[in-house]
C-alpha cells in the first residue's frame, strides 16, 4: 500500500511538472471598440464582407476577405500589419498568431458587423465563419 502511494505521489508530480512547461496561451480578446471608431471617412467596407487595416481608425485599408474560413497571411505583405477589422459578415471573425514554437494562438475575436482594433499588428492568420 505504500509503494502504491509513492508511485501515486510521483506520479502526480510527473503531471504537474509537464504541465508546468507547456506555454500559458493569453485568453483571446475581443477587438476593442470606442465611441469615435465609426467615422464616417473610416470603415470602407461592403455588407457580406470582413476589411482588414493598417491603423486603428478603419482608414488605411489592406484587403477585404472575399470568402469565409481560414486565411493564413504568413509570408505576404499582410503578415503583421493588421491593425483593425470591420466585420459587416454575419459570421465571428477570429484573428491568429503563429507562434515559433509551433502553434496557432488565438489573439482576438470580432463579432457580426462589429468594427474595432486589436493592441498589436502581429497577427498571422484570420478565421471567418460561415
Amino acid at each position: 500500500m505504500k509503494t502504491m502511494r509513492i508511485i501515486g505521489t510521483a506520479v502526480a508530480a510527473l503531471v504537474a511538472t509537464l504541465l508546468a512547461a507547456q506555454p500559458a496561451a493569453a485568453a483571446p480578446t475581443q477587438a476593442t471598440t470606442r465611441p469615435g471608431l465609426d467615422r464616417a471617412a473610416a470603415w470602407d467596407c461592403a455588407q457580406g464582407y470582413s476589411c482588414y487595416y493598417d491603423d486603428i481608425y478603419g482608414e488605411v485599408k489592406l484587403f477585404t476577405a472575399a470568402r469565409c474560413g481560414w486565411h493564413d497571411l504568413r509570408g505576404g505583405s499582410y503578415q503583421n500589419r493588421i491593425s483593425s477589422v470591420a466585420n459587416y459578415t454575419s459570421g465571428w471573425v477570429r484573428v491568429w498568431i503563429w507562434r515559433n514554437a509551433g502553434y496557432w494562438e488565438q489573439h482576438g475575436y470580432l463579432y457580426p458587423g462589429g468594427v474595432g482594433y486589436f493592441d498589436t499588428n502581429d497577427i498571422d492568420a484570420i478565421d471567418i465563419d460561415c
